[in-house]
């Protein structure tokens, strides 16, 4: 069997070539251009599978796509798909100091006619206008991969940080939230200091927060009257902090239980804070409306940080 290329070549192959490269949109129906481009390029054909251009790459050909058709995947993700009449690599070919964007991979068996970037910049000089063409393709491009870039979500991200004993109330904010456009997610304090778990998971989570919570029980973060603070080694003290750094004070807040007596912390005494009933109490749900009704007003004020 004839390799697909083998109908491009020849006298009769040419012209077929030619007419095809007249589809081109760099070319737009030049017969001399696209002339030009069939005596100099290299056809080349190409199976399923195979790359044509790697991510990082330093090569700067430039692919006219006579017939097949191609992946372009960027971080292993595919962004578009090419075919005839379309060409492939211009950003390298007139830039050169810049390593490949994307990789490209042939979907099914194709053929390409491959000019070098000296064998373009030659033909170039000829004809000038494939360069304002070119330009038109690459700002058409760009706003293809603009398209490709999600908007910003109207969801807002919050982290709750709870005691084990805390985590009633935290479940409770979860299920009430459930209709607003928040986005929750509950970790349970002092939980990557008692297991090994990262701390660059629990910064990981911050870094797309736009609000922390912690819901602090008298042994975290809080001293009565008649005692002194707990030392700063304490997991909910330390993760308050964390989270005031990370997100600012007015995007951290702190609840406390509302049947105890006691003074914040230096570090609480910064951020905005509510009390919450006791989390054995029965109808927890409703006991709770209240400093969620106050939550999601504060939440909803500020919004998300992008």
């Amino acid at each position: 069997m004839k390799p697909m290329k083998a109908r491009f070549e020849g006298p009769e192959g040419r012209r077929l070539l030619i007419e095809e490269l007249k589809r081109q949109r760099l070319v737009a129906g030049d017969q001399a251009l696209a002339t030009e481009i069939a005596t100099h390029a290299e056809l080349r054909q190409v199976e399923a599978g195979e790359e044509i251009i790697s991510e990082g790459g330093a090569d700067n050909d430039i692919f006219f796509i006579i017939s097949g058709s191609f992946d372009t995947i960027v971080r292993g993700r595919r962004v578009a798909q090419r075919g005839p009449g379309n060409s492939i690599g211009e950003m390298a070919a007139v830039q050169a100091s810049e390593p490949r964007s994307a990789t490209v991979k042939a979907i099914e068996t194709s053929v390409l006619c491959v000019l070098s970037e000296p064998q373009l910049h030659s033909i170039g000089s000829k004809y000038a206008e494939i360069y304002r063409r070119l330009s038109q393709e690459l700002a058409r491009r760009l706003l293809e991969g603009n398209n490709l870039v999600p908007t910003a979500s109207k969801s807002v991200r919050i982290l709750i940080i709870s005691s084990l004993k805390g985590l009633p109330v935290a479940r409770t904010i979860e299920t009430l939230f459930e209709y607003e456009p928040f986005l929750v997610q509950v970790w349970r304090s002092g939980f990557f200091l008692e297991t090994g778990y990262s701390l660059e998971n629990l910064e990981r989570e911050l870094e797309s927060a736009d609000f922390g919570i912690v819901i602090a029980s008298s042994p975290d973060v809080m001293a009565t009257h008649h005692q002194p603070p707990l030392p700063p080694r304490d997991p909910a003290t330390f993760e308050l902090g964390l989270l005031i750094g990370k997100l600012g004070r007015h995007r951290t807040l702190l609840l406390e239980p509302g049947d105890k007596d006691a003074d914040l912390s230096p570090n609480a005494s910064s951020v905005a804070t509510l009390s919450y009933p006791n989390p054995e109490a029965s109808r927890l749900l409703t006991a709770m409306r209240p400093t969620y009704d106050q939550l999601s007003e504060h939440i909803k004020q500020f919004g998300p940080r992008n």
